[in-house]
């Protein structure tokens, strides 16, 4: 029953701090338009798709509410182009070349080309990249001394694994839903559906980002998406609460663990075995240690939690605030502990828990193809 109670809690914060679906689909509006545009002006057919959170669903609320989302898009141009500054500088000029673009482009990233839609909540990160093989990229990276080389990635083949992970999951959230509200008129929008494992990654994130707030912690140490990523869709299991999801990240992420011959430790991408995502650890050993020192204090706060000892939501909400943020558990008090139970068309029910529902939008441009969330 205990258990019942915070997973049931666990998973209203966690749909509170998904993207918002207006958010969502002004940006899929937007990177389309984009590919559109550079299609249209390179004179070569273009691929843009969501990569990371966005596309795995795992995007969370920026801690403040003025702050914008990092959204992340591969730009796949069908051409081969050999040199890494050559092609990071085509999308780049034909951007500043354009009357709605220019404006809104910030100064060259390491990776990326950032366009800004100010007053709209989110930022677009252009990745730049050609296609080596399959669905394996390169992609291109400006280092700290100004010199361009390219990195091997595969984004798509990510995607499709974590998907495949959870499919099953998914598919019984709907099954349930749609024999749940068989009369129901408004559209069921699958995309927007969240599982267990998905929850289980936005609240780590938001657990960490919490913890990094503290002016004492270096930012530069901070424990990085994928890696929570990786271990946790390598521990689920569909039948998995949120709570056994956590509990597993907490006290078994070692086996996901594989070691090289001089001990040091490698998180294999499960789509391409020569990427280590732990390969900063080895040159930067404090965020090894980073790492470890965060999932002692995910033990503390998320597993090893009193929340439910504390009588009034006053207090609970107090507790609640110190592990994912004042913004975010001010919302979930004010609105889905009050309302989701008496107005049950807005979410997806599964095993008693909320998701939101939204219209789907999904217009193709002619002559593209997009995928991702």
């Amino acid at each position: 029953m205990k258990n019942d109670k915070l997973n049931e809690m666990y998973s209203i914060i966690a749909e509170e701090l998904a993207i918002s679906p207006a958010v969502f689909d002004d940006a899929t509006t937007s990177y389309k338009a984009v590919g559109e545009y550079l299609s249209n002006n390179l004179g070569y057919e273009v691929d843009i798709y969501p990569q990371g959170s966005m596309a795995l669903g795992t995007t969370v609320k920026p801690i403040n509410d003025d702050d914008d989302y990092d959204l992340d898009m591969v730009c796949i141009l069908d051409e081969n182009i050999k040199d890494p500054k050559t092609l990071k500088n085509i999308v780049g000029d034909s951007l500043k070349e354009s009357d709605r673009y220019h404006s809104m482009l910030d100064d060259e990233k390491k990776r990326c080309w950032r366009i800004n839609y100010k007053g709209r909540k989110f930022h677009l990160d252009i990745v730049p990249a050609n296609t080596l093989q399959g669905t394996n990229l390169r992609i291109t990276n400006k280092d700290e001394k100004g010199i361009y080389t390219f990195t091997e990635s595969n984004p798509k083949g990510y995607i499709d694994w974590f998907q495949n992970k959870q499919l099953n999951e998914k598919q019984n959230i709907i099954k349930k839903y749609r024999e749940k509200y068989s009369n129901n008129i408004e559209p069921l929008d699958e995309t927007k559906i969240h599982t267990n494992l998905q929850k289980s990654i936005m609240l780590l994130k938001r657990h960490r980002d919490i913890m990094y707030l503290d002016e004492n912690m270096d930012i530069e140490n901070k424990p990085i998406s994928i890696i929570i990523t990786t271990i946790m869709a390598k521990l689920y299991d569909e039948n998995d609460s949120i709570l056994d999801l956590l509990s597993k990240f907490a006290f078994k992420f070692e086996s996901c663990f594989e070691y090289d011959e001089d001990g040091n430790i490698i998180i294999k991408n499960p789509v391409n075995s020569k990427e280590n995502f732990a390969d900063k650890w080895i040159t930067h050993p404090e965020r090894k240690d980073a790492f470890y020192t965060w999932v002692k204090k995910v033990k503390v706060d998320l597993i090893e939690s009193n929340f439910l000892n504390i009588t009034g939501q006053v207090e609970q909400a107090t507790y609640l605030k110190e592990i994912f943020g004042s913004s975010i558990i001010k919302k979930v008090y004010k609105e889905k502990t009050l309302d989701y139970k008496s107005s049950p068309s807005k979410y997806i029910n599964h095993e008693g828990t909320p998701t939101l529902s939204t219209t789907k939008t999904d217009t193709k441009i002619g002559g593209h193809t997009y995928y991702g969330y």
